[in-house]
């Protein structure tokens, strides 16, 4: 395994994790989580043993009662009587046999990294016999053998299961910690059937763990949030962290702090209760999922966020899994947090926006499918521009901007809530199922929430397209081949290839590169007929794993007249996916923009720009105060015609530092959206306009989720002005910075690794 692998070590074909409990004790003074995780668990043997023996697959509360038989040193007979250890011992062999359990004890391995585990526990929920059933809540569900059978537990009201949880009889179970994961055994079981299926981890989260974020907000106030880092959620809590490890959960969060707020992945709005400890009420924060998912998209965030607004939306659609029409009219409700500071952005740009988005959204790929949605503006060392877990979504501050254009990653967001959640890959190698398909559809629904036409529309996105396609060939001639795949060969290894690699997470290629396939596709039928195709692909594949396969053959299944020698799964995969090159059609219908309108008045713009350069490069400085150029059309040029007339800028053999000032004096910079900051930083950097230095100074404070390529630009310019903004704006924010995005920054500007 390279160092720049992730490794996935769970032994989910052994057992299989269902149900985690989080009970979650937050200290933001010590950056750490007093934990404790209740783990519900099934043995995959077990069920594989029955398929053997041809008979149906025995449902959880059936079998749970022969597993804790082996498992558990207090078990009831049917007559109220203890059973002996021999008994067990004979019960559990005589069901499963001998030949299924191996000579050494069975290990469940669990991915983790970077946590403290203070111990490991088997978990018997006390035995409650008929006459105390009417003086415990839900005390039916541990009744008999019932007190054993996780597939109930569950369903028991989460605040109640805490109690009984804590409740419970504990004994010591063996465990090992190694550096991505942690080990459980139980001394003398030797195979899964028999291994507890229920069981608690006390651990203690580390400061330097990099599933979290701990961090100041914009007003100065200490947070913590989980942010989307390539370990995803080992350094929270040890889980089985691959895709197809799916499982339901509740939470039980302290933040610590009666004036912090609680932010979570989670059906419903949280419960809050609070409990009185000398004389002080301590609040805790109920959460619970009853969709099944990768612990890898359970998302937190704890800090003093102001709620600002609150948006209901209703269903005028069935829901993917229903066909009543008792489905429609669903109340969905978002809210919406920030801190105080940019309580008005929020207010002005997401709240009119995000209703209309939801409903181009479902109007595109059928409703919304979680019953609630929290957004939530992260601090500035966010490392991205925006983050979609259920239920809840993180948007950079970088999205607030003035003109509304930023506005489009909400709606890529929010794809993400049927593209990534709703339906995700079943190899994480194949990001491109769920990014490629965001970057697809967020430029469908954002036209639809602004209410453009449909030749508008297709007139900015070829535009965009051309900007797309120039990022993705300076990305393919700069990066190295293995990172240049949307999809990687099979391997043995139980790793995701580069999964650690910081280089991965600046790269668009999954995104980019993804788009451009299924603009292909839709090329090819049209675009009302792929918009069904995007509909089907949803209720197809709903609360589904799926591959890059899966999507070509269903696409093919729905217009087979497509299908010939040139055109067919095949050939896509070998054109598309299991290459780095690009497709040789896609360098002309991707640069192909000189016929549209909205580029014509640009190209005549930088021919006068160009003249106008020409001469005032020749002309002696007296002369060339009567030099004059009309630039007043900038004024009124939409955001794609100014980022293609600064990219041509860019691409330009020279300009004049003046003819420069002079562009950009026609560009209202307080309002402009950092993609057209970014692009002028670029040319003040190339053309060492030092008197807008400190433009690109604040463009790397405040806007770090795009600032890693300036740093680099900077450093390569080889000029010490340069350099020492670099090295300022760095040791300005080296400190909250992602480490893979510091170690990064620090190679470009100091040569470390």
């Amino acid at each position: 395994m390279d160092n720049l692998d992730l490794p996935l070590l769970s032994n989910l074909k052994d057992i299989h994790i269902f149900h985690y409990v989080l009970d979650l004790k937050c200290d933001l003074t010590s950056k750490t989580f007093n934990c404790s995780v209740l783990v519900l668990c099934k043995s995959m043997q077990c069920i594989k043993n029955c398929a053997i023996r041809n008979q149906p697959v025995i449902a959880d509360h059936i079998y749970s009662k022969y597993l804790t038989s082996c498992t558990h040193d207090i078990e009831i007979n049917e007559n109220g009587t203890k059973k002996s250890s021999e008994e067990k011992v004979k019960y559990c062999d005589k069901i499963w046999q001998k030949s299924v359990c191996d000579t050494d004890d069975f290990v469940m391995i669990l991915d983790s990294h970077a946590i403290d585990v203070v111990s490991v526990n088997e978990v018997q929920f006390a035995y409650v016999n008929k006459m105390q059933v009417n003086q415990i809540e839900n005390a039916e569900l541990f009744t008999g053998y019932n007190c054993n059978n996780v597939s109930n537990i569950p369903s028991i009201d989460s605040i109640c299961l805490q109690k009984r949880w804590k409740d419970a009889e504990k004994m010591p179970m063996e465990y090992f910690l190694d550096d991505w994961c942690l080990k459980i055994w139980k001394s003398g079981v030797t195979c899964g059937c028999c291994f507890p299926n229920c069981f608690e981890i006390n651990f203690k989260t580390k400061p330097e763990g990099e599933s979290l974020k701990w961090t100041m907000d914009q007003d100065g106030n200490p947070c913590v949030f989980t942010h989307g880092h390539w370990i995803n959620n080992r350094s929270l809590f040890p889980s089985q962290d691959i895709p197809e490890a799916l499982a339901t959960w509740s939470a039980h969060v302290a933040p610590g702090d009666n004036d912090l707020v609680v932010l979570m992945t989670g059906d419903n709005d949280p419960v809050i209760t609070g409990q009185e400890v000398d004389g002080i009420e301590t609040l805790t924060y109920h959460f619970s999922s009853d969709m099944a998912m990768p612990s890898s998209t359970l998302a937190l965030a704890i800090g003093k966020w102001t709620l600002v607004d609150t948006l209901s939306h209703t269903d005028q659609m069935a829901s993917v899994t229903e066909t009543q029409p008792e489905s429609k009219g669903n109340t969905m409700k978002c809210r919406l947090f920030t801190p105080r500071r940019h309580k008005e952005a929020v207010l002005t740009l997401i709240s009119p926006y995000f209703p209309r988005c939801l409903t181009a959204a479902e109007r595109l790929l059928g409703p919304y499918p979680f019953k609630r949605l929290d957004i939530l503006i992260v601090p500035e060392n966010f490392q991205s521009l925006g983050m979609a877990s259920p239920s809840l979504m993180f948007l950079s501050q970088s999205v607030l901007a003035p003109d509304g254009e930023m506005l489009l990653r909400v709606a890529h967001e929010l794809s993400h809530s049927w593209f990534g959640l709703l339906i995700g890959p079943r190899d994480w190698h194949e990001e491109w199922l769920s990014e490629g398909f965001c970057t697809y559809t967020e430029a469908v629904i954002h036209n639809g929430a602004l209410g453009k036409s449909e030749k508008q529309f297709q007139h900015e996105r070829q535009i965009i397209d051309y900007l797309k396609f120039r990022t993705l060939l300076a990305e393919i001639n700069n990066t190295s081949d293995d990172l240049q795949h949307l999809r990687v060969k099979p391997s043995e290894e139980n790793v995701i290839k580069n999964g650690m690699n910081p280089d991965k997470g600046f790269l668009q290629l999954h995104y980019i590169k993804g788009y451009f396939l299924l603009k292909f596709l839709e090329e090819k039928s049209s675009s009302t007929r792929f918009c069904e195709f995007l509909s089907t692909i949803v209720s197809r594949f709903h609360h589904n794993l799926i591959t890059s396969k899966d999507i070509l053959v269903l696409y093919f299944e729905l217009f087979p007249e497509l299908r010939d020698h040139a055109f067919n799964e095949d050939t896509v995969s070998a054109e598309w996916l299991d290459t780095r090159e690009l497709p040789t059609h896609l360098f002309k219908t991707a640069t192909d923009i000189n016929e549209n309108p909205f580029v014509i008045p640009v190209f005549k713009l930088m021919e006068r720009i160009t003249n106008y350069n020409s001469q005032y490069a020749r002309l002696h400085w007296q002369k060339r105060r009567k030099l004059t150029i009309d630039l007043h059309e900038i004024t009124m040029f939409q955001n794609v015609q100014t980022l293609v007339m600064l990219e041509h800028m860019l691409t330009h053999g020279k300009l004049h530092a003046d003819v420069i000032e002079l562009v950009f004096s026609q560009i209202n910079y307080e309002r402009a959206n950092p993609e057209v900051t970014h692009r002028m930083c670029e040319l003040i950097i190339k053309y060492k306009e030092s008197c807008l230095y400190g433009m690109i100074h604040e463009f790397l404070i405040d806007h770090q989720a795009m600032g890693v390529y300036l740093f680099g630009e900077l450093i390569i310019s080889l000029d010490k002005q340069q350099r020492k903004i670099a090295e300022n704006a760095f040791a300005a924010i080296r400190d909250g910075m992602d480490k893979g995005v510091k170690r990064v920054v620090d190679a470009m500007i100091y040569g470390v690794v």
